[in-house]
């Protein structure tokens, strides 16, 4: 029975790990350049291009909204400040999606292009006309890993901003 009490005394008194995350956003300091993607007290969502380093003491958050046209200047329309205040947690880009949009598109590639080089070499009216089956596979596993790659690049892996080693 102790032990029970024990850990309902812990559970009640111990932070949530939200207001662990409000009490410092990043452990590292984020310079300049960073993708970073910010959610509000309010609940929106913002993404940017980090302007100005910013750390765990840092007043604001300088960006310029991603995406977007890159910002040249402090002064450009796309630019913003946000309070270090107004952030609930803040998160940056880990890398994208590409290999695993490569292995899909080439997937894809290989069933298409198998699919065409049947339908190419049963449509064939005389011996020897239409390209072997083998190059109908590899040309679709080609183009489909390279479409795949085009739209995996497009999707951004996010990752909490806080953890140890983020840099």
């Amino acid at each position: 029975m102790r032990p029970v009490i024990a850990a309902a005394l812990i559970a009640a008194f111990a932070p949530a790990p939200a207001a662990l995350a409000q009490a410092s956003l990043t452990t590292v300091p984020l310079d300049s350049g960073r993708l970073v993607r910010i959610r509000l007290d309010d609940g929106s969502v913002v993404r940017g291009r980090l302007l100005r380093p910013f750390a765990a003491d840092s007043a604001q958050l300088t960006y310029c909204r991603y995406p977007a046209t890159p910002c040249r200047r402090l002064d450009a329309p796309a630019v913003s400040a946000i309070a270090a205040a107004q952030i609930a947690a803040l998160e940056v880009q880990r890398g994208s999606r590409l290999w695993r949009g490569v292995a899909i598109g080439a997937g894809i590639g290989v069933l298409l292009g198998g699919f065409a080089g049947w339908l190419d070499n049963e449509l064939c009216d005389y011996a020897g006309c239409g390209q072997p089956l083998p190059v109908w596979v590899l040309s679709g596993a080609v183009s489909g890993g390279m479409w795949g790659a085009l739209l995996g690049s497009l999707h951004v892996v996010w990752g909490p901003a806080a953890s140890p080693g983020s840099e």
